[in-house]
């Protein structure tokens, strides 16, 4: 490890450019860890030694680091989920304010795991993102709710619009329209029934790249929306840098709003912001009638929540759309971008 050090120390202070540089390492030694465990320790390890402070290395030692905390799911348990068919995909509706309709929904993924049951995208993403594989699990979803939106269509179901999670480190890393535009071409599905929501609330890496890569999204017809708007700073600066057509406020403005008079200004002067640039608005954690009322006095566009139903599997969700007695043309449903 220090040789490694000293070999990049060097390399990065070559043709005059001055750079500090410090490296934390996670080891992991077999036959002290089986082959399979190897990379989900050495991973424990590494956040062992990101605590300690900047420069350290840690050789994973089961006596001194708790193998059960941080990433108690493994790159190879995804990798299996991936190639076995335990990822599917939830939805759940989103409502119109003005006439309580549902105009869209947001794909969701769930990880039915054969022997531990559901698991929820909060204890495997992490993972997922350190090891690479979070663009493996973009394309599934992407895939999934495509060939979905295919389906129901050909089924006559109402036409909504499907919001599918992607992080930044995606779209700066990767070229997700050349996958959309591929799958829409081959299920003629409209671009405007795909939205992508960019749900990494943190500083771009790469703004330049970004930038590009919405506007390929835009160009196809796609639409972008921001999620957890209002929890940081990074949020208003993409509001002002891309080409986004919705933003979602973030649940812990909504979750009080009926009691919280500080949250119902915030969340008003949030509105109003938004309306003045062009875009819509979509609240959730919608929980009761209570705050349904308050957002449709306050002007919210589209509201999302369990009151009006909880991420649920594909035939659960389609019912809920049969039940839907409201009709929408296609020019109707696009209202939601």
């Amino acid at each position: 490890i220090e040789k490694l050090k000293l070999d990049t120390n060097r390399l990065l202070h070559t043709n005059h450019i001055n750079i500090q540089f410090t490296l934390s390492s996670g080891i992991s030694i077999y036959p002290d860890n089986r082959m399979k465990d190897l990379l989900n320790v050495a991973y424990k390890a590494l956040s062992t030694a990101n605590k300690q402070g900047v420069g350290y290395s840690v050789v994973f030692d089961k006596n001194k680091i708790d193998g059960n905390t941080n990433n108690p799911i493994g790159y190879d348990e995804i990798k299996k989920a991936l190639t076995d068919g335990q990822l599917t995909m939830y939805y759940q509706p989103i409502i119109s304010v003005a006439n309580k309709s549902i105009v869209g929904a947001e794909a969701l993924m769930r990880w039915v795991h054969p022997i531990k049951g559901i698991i929820p995208p909060d204890l495997f993403i992490p993972m997922a993102e350190k090891t690479g594989l979070i663009s493996e699990l973009g394309k599934f979803a992407i895939t999934c709710t495509i060939v979905q939106l295919a389906q129901w269509n050909a089924l006559g179901f109402k036409r909504i619009q499907v919001a599918i999670n992607l992080s930044l480190r995606e779209i700066e890393s990767t070229n997700p329209h050349e996958h959309i535009a591929a799958l829409l071409d081959k299920h003629n599905i409209k671009a405007s029934q795909i939205k992508i929501e960019v749900t990494e609330n943190i500083t771009m890496n790469n703004q330049e790249q970004s930038y590009k890569q919405f506007s390929k999204l835009k160009a196809l017809g796609v639409d972008i929306s921001l999620d957890d708007f209002g929890t940081g700073h990074s949020s208003f600066s993409m509001l002002k840098a891309f080409p986004i057509n919705t933003v979602k406020i973030d649940k812990s403005f909504i979750l009080n709003i009926s009691t919280n008079k500080d949250h119902q200004n915030i969340v008003k002067a949030m509105i109003v912001m938004v309306h003045t640039l062009g875009m819509k608005v979509i609240a959730e954690g919608i929980e009761d009638i209570n705050s349904v009322q308050i957002l449709e006095k306050l002007n919210c566009d589209y509201i999302q929540g369990y009151y009006y139903g909880k991420p649920m599997p594909v035939f659960e969700f389609q019912e809920q759309i049969r039940a839907d007695k409201q009709k929408s043309d296609e020019n109707n449903i696009l209202d939601i971008s």
